[in-house]
């Protein structure tokens, strides 16, 4: 049996707070068998004079970032499995430059994030105003198509929160889910998992990433799950999934999806 959270942050990226070290050993506090540091990959696509501060890990940072992870998960190899890896922010026409920071690199695994449409960071509650004026459910159009593109990538080995878009509790006014489908087919096409991703509980949109429809839609597809809570200070590493793990398996799954050295292992829920 496997309890797992495979979605954590630390100070580099900006937003987050506490050390990769305290992550650690808020996840040993607790018990877990395995945890994912997957900070954000540096964002290359926007100007560093339009930049909004704190956004992601600066590119000066991204070695140091590995090589101490690296290091941690030796150091602590006999207290927990510690799976090192990257959240990668996915832009349509930047595959090669993103290919270019992550591939070097020896990686358990790689998660493929929509934050930006362009510049736009639409996960980001700094940019909520962006919204005003835009045609919403054309907005949701674009997200869902820059999650289908990089599931089509190749680059990614499971899916971040899914359906972030909802995070500010501006829902679309239309039927979108012949996107949402395009999107999932895609994933499965490309053999990737997908992760529920918990930390959405407490957001305005008041549930996990995706929503219920979609995650019974991605099992009737076949596509595995892996546990996450997106925690951004130490304290919240696996908050709320203890709740995914039992709702995933309230829907009859019984493994989650593990990663190590790019490779998915399925392992028991526990």
């Amino acid at each position: 049996m496997t309890k797992i959270d495979y979605h954590t942050h630390h100070d580099r990226c900006g937003h987050a707070t506490g050390s990769l070290r305290e992550y650690i050993e808020s996840a040993i506090e607790q018990g877990l068998d395995q945890i994912g540091l997957a900070d954000h990959l540096p964002l290359i696509h926007i100007p560093a004079e339009r930049m909004p501060e704190g956004t992601a890990m600066d590119i000066s940072l991204y070695d140091g970032y590995v090589s101490e992870a690296l290091d941690l998960k030796k150091a602590y190899e006999r207290d927990i499995d510690v799976r090192v890896g990257v959240e990668g922010y996915f832009v349509t026409g930047w595959e090669k430059e993103l290919a270019e920071l992550i591939n070097p690199y020896p990686f358990d695994f790689v998660i493929g994030s929509i934050h930006n449409i362009g510049e736009w960071d639409i996960s980001d509650s700094r940019q909520r105003y962006l919204w005003e004026g835009r045609d919403v459910n054309q907005v949701y159009r674009d997200y869902y198509g820059e999650v289908k593109a990089s599931a089509e990538s190749g680059l990614f080995d499971f899916v971040g929160h899914f359906d972030v878009i909802k995070k500010h509790g501006l829902p679309p006014t239309e039927d979108l889910w012949s996107d949402i489908e395009a999107a999932l087919m895609a994933v499965k096409r490309a053999d990737m998992a997908m992760e529920l991703n918990v930390s959405g509980i407490d957001k305005a949109g008041g549930e996990m990433y995706p929503a219920e429809s979609i995650v019974r839609r991605a099992l009737e597809l076949g596509i595995p799950f892996t546990l996450s809570s997106d925690a951004h200070q130490p304290e919240h590493v696996y908050r709320f999934v203890s709740d995914g793990r039992e709702f995933l398996k309230q829907l009859g799954l019984t493994e989650v999806a593990t990663f190590k050295n790019r490779q998915r292992i399925m392992l028991p829920i526990k």
